[in-house]
Order: C-alpha cells, then structure tokens, then sequence
C-alpha cells in the first residue's frame, strides 16, 4: 500500500466513525483500529525517511481524530459523563494536550504526539489523561451530594490537593500564566496528575473487555479480536508505564494516597519542602474562596464544618441515598484529608494510640494548630490523657472547665 493508499484509507476509517456506537458497532471500531494498530503501522516503518517527514503528521493527525472520537464514546458509556474535544497543535504549542477548564474542552495535538509519544498505545493513554482532567473539573463544579455519588471517591481529596496550584498561580490581566512555579515544581507530586496518568494506564489496559461485556452480540469471532487487541495494549501499556517511571511521575507514594486511601505522608515543594497533609490544609482554609462549588457541601456560614457536623451529615446521607459503603468512602477520604477531623476521630473513639502516631508524623502539628486544637477539644471533651499530648501547656487554660 502507497503512503497516499495509506492515508486515504485512514480518512475512510474517520470520515464516519462519529456515527457509530461503540458498543453496538464495537465490530466496526476494533476492525478499524486493528489495521491502525498492526496494518498501519507496518506500513508506516517501511516507508522512506522522506515519506515519513512528508506525511507523518497526516497519519498522526487521523490517528489521534480516531482514538479521540473511541475513547469519549468508550468514557461515556462508562462514567456517564460528558466529553468533549479539539485537535488543535496551536492551543498547547509543543505539548502533546492541555485541558482548558474555561472552555471544557481536551486539546490533543497531533504534532506534540508525532514528537513526544513513544506508541500508538501512549497516544491512547495521553487521551485517557486530559479527559480525566475533564472529569475531574466536572467534580469540582458540583453542587448537590447526591451528584457525588457518580464520581470517584478519591476526587475529594484530589481537589483539596489541587488547591496550592490556583492559590500560588500568578495570571496578568490578559489571563495568561506567569507565575505556574507551585505546580511546576511539584508535577509529580500533583495528585490530579498521578490520579489522570493511572487511570489512563488503568482504562488502556481494560477498555476492551469492558465494551466486549456491555455488547450484546458476543461471539468467538469477537472475543478473539477484543483478546488480540487488548493484550496487545495491555503489553504496550507497559512501555508507557516505564516510560513514565523514568520521568518519575508514579511514585508509589502518591498513588497510594490516592488508590488506596493512604494515610497522608508526603510532601510538597514550597520554599523547601513540607508537610503536604499540614500544608494543604492550611492552604485550604486560609484561602477558602479558592475552594470549588463542590467544597460547599462541607462548609456552613463559619467556613468548612467540624467532626461532629460531618458525621451527623454522612449519617443523614445513609439513610437518604441507601448507599452506605459509597458515602462512608467519601467521607474516610475527606477526613483523612483533614488533619483536625483525623484527630477529631482519634479523640471521638478514644484511640489515644493513633493520636500519639499522628504526632510523630506530623511533628509541627501541635505548634501550627493550637486554636484548632483547643476548638476540637472543647467541642469533644477530650480527656486528661489526650489535652496533655495536643495541647501547649500555657494554652491548657482555654480548655473548658466542664470536661
């Protein structure tokens, strides 16, 4: 097949793609993207060096049209959220995507990818990443609960976490950045970066299955196909993966504070390093209208509620929305986000053990909360045991006599 045969054929598996279901017409679409995958590319690597510099950014250009349009019809059905899109090599100059949360729109460019992507597959995972940043947004504008409950749990604490990078960002009258230092030196530290490349990783290597389970003509032919082509990006993904590791982008850390609900010990880059846990949350509370739409669920007139207003809120969700396992997720990954609420629940359940730990953790803790501190205590009643390990003796005064 002639570079021109090669193109032409591109442009017929985009000019329609559109149209189709992606799970009713899931025969159309993996047919179309195993000659992209396995046809194309052999095609592409037996070309001449000037056929190539001739007509890679074409080939490129419809590749990224094709897996754009089968990932958001593959999201949608999926998260029952909305995606849009552009190509566009001029909005991002040089990068391989952006997300403008102003406009809602993933910007792919073709000519970031032709520079910058290691595969076909990496192209795939670079699409997955800006539209999770798409979702993520999505999140953060909410403004009723019950709209939580169709989004990750963890994204409430991906959000808190974001918050340092709009507080430090510095943007002129025209809008553009000028300052972008907060987030460019904690990049890989940024959850809403390590959450975006995981879960591109995650839904490259499961995409296919999950469409093969959702499509309603199965058949060995099919299941055949659906199998060649996700072991293969399965196997692909894991050059990604690496690729990603060399660049330092999914340090085990961070991802288990996200996936796993870890306990918060990392830290943040800002005039040398800190406590991220501690940092944020000052951030966070001292900068209150930087908060998203969705942060509004957890705040009232005083600014953001204590334990006891939490609880009793999580208890009244439960029995409004039956879906316990779903709001007490929500709840521990907001919580534990907090360090004030963290110890509210030690104090609560008298797990002096725990408070002793977060202690070691968080050595500046006490110094750094002690309004905060004395606040929780006399809104808990906290015992003997517990007022002499949080709070500085010369404020023991301020406790109420009551206790």
């Amino acid at each position: 097949m002639s570079v021109e045969e090669l193109i032409t054929k591109l442009e017929n598996i985009v000019d329609d793609i559109e149209y189709y279901d992606v799970i009713n017409g899931l025969d159309v679409f993996l047919d179309r993207l195993e000659f992209i995958l396995f046809d194309c590319n052999k095609i592409v690597n037996n070309l001449s060096i000037e056929e190539k510099q001739d007509n890679i950014m074409d080939i490129t250009t419809l590749k990224v049209m094709f897996f754009s349009e089968l990932i958001k019809k593959y999201l949608e059905k999926t998260t029952k959220d909305k995606y849009t899109y552009e190509i566009n090599d001029m909005f991002f100059l040089g990068q391989t995507s952006g997300y403008n949360a102003k406009t809602d729109m993933a910007i792919f460019s073709p000519l970031g990818m032709s520079l910058n992507s290691i595969s076909d597959a990496d192209i795939m995972k670079t699409i997955f990443h800006e539209f999770r940043h798409q979702r993520q947004t999505h999140f953060a504008n909410i403004k009723d609960f019950k709209e939580m409950l169709n989004y990750p749990s963890s994204f409430i604490r991906i959000l808190k976490n974001k918050i340092p990078k709009d507080v430090y960002e510095n943007i002129d009258e025209q809008g553009n950045i000028v300052d972008n230092s907060y987030y460019n030196n904690n990049y890989s530290r940024m959850y809403i970066e390590v959450d975006a490349d995981t879960t591109g990783l995650f839904l490259l290597r499961k995409m296919f299955y999950d469409l093969y389970d959702l499509c309603p003509y199965k058949n060995t032919l099919l299941k055949d196909k659906v199998k060649k082509i996700q072991e293969f990006l399965i196997l692909k993904s894991l050059e990604v993966e690496e690729n990603l590791n060399e660049q330092n982008r999914l340090q085990n850390i961070y991802v288990d504070e996200i996936t796993r609900m870890n306990d918060i010990t990392s830290e943040v880059v800002k005039n040398g390093k800190k406590d991220s846990l501690l940092f944020i949350d000052k951030c966070v509370k001292e900068n209150i209208s930087y908060a998203y739409p969705v942060f509004d669920i957890f705040k009232n007139n005083d600014g953001f509620k204590n334990y006891i207003e939490i609880m009793h809120d999580k208890n009244n969700y439960i029995k409004e929305y039956n879906d316990k396992d779903k709001i007490n997720e929500i709840y521990n990954y907001y919580i534990k986000s907090d360090p004030i609420l963290i110890v509210s629940d030690y104090i609560f359940n008298n797990n002096i053990e725990k408070i002793k730990e977060f202690i070691e953790l968080h050595p500046t803790f006490k110094k750094q909360y002690q309004k905060e501190i004395i606040e929780m205590i006399n809104l808990l009643y906290a015992d003997e045991t517990i007022i002499d390990l949080l709070v500085i003796k010369k404020n023991k005064k301020l406790i109420k006599k009551d206790i």
